[in-house]
């Protein structure tokens, strides 16, 4: 009997350790800011910004003058994108919405208004494998790096 269970225990845990016919695993990971992170997928990431289907980034952005804020990024193929800034409940929320395209050097160019107002807002950011990278100038503390997240769910 002992020698059965002895043999049982080793095909289940042989078994287990096998990877037969298994996707690699494509679990989130959590980045340094905290902010989860997906591996790249190559059909929106390289060395030039495209998508196929909607991408959803996120950032914790830590100011020079104010509080946290929590930055939120949806992209879809049809070249729209929307923006919010999360100030952590000590301010309203701020929605901006507008288009993208990819420039020549393949970086993600935003054009983007605040909802009801009239002046536009350009950001530029290089594709960095699951994550994209502001390039021009400063933004806050430590700059603003987006990492591809999975969508939050609609309330």
């Amino acid at each position: 009997m002992r020698t059965i269970m002895y043999f049982a225990t080793l095909l289940f845990l042989g078994n287990s350790c096998m990877n037969t016919d298994r996707p690699e695993s494509t679990a989130s990971t959590s980045s340094p800011s905290g902010a989860i992170v997906i591996p790249a997928d190559p059909v929106y990431q390289g060395t030039a910004f495209a998508t196929s289907t909607k991408v959803f980034y996120q950032a914790k952005l830590k100011p020079v003058s104010s509080v946290d804020q929590v930055i939120s990024l949806w992209l879809t193929p049809a070249f729209e994108a929307k923006m919010t800034v999360n100030y952590l409940g000590v301010r309203p929320n701020v929605l901006t919405s507008g288009t993208w395209k990819t420039l020549e050097n393949g970086n993600l160019f935003l054009l983007l208004s605040r909802v009801g107002e009239k002046d536009s807002t350009t950001l530029e950011f290089k594709p960095d494998g699951g994550k994209i990278v502001y390039v021009k100038g400063n933004f806050g503390v430590e700059g603003l790096t987006m990492f591809a997240a999975p969508e939050p769910p609609v309330l």
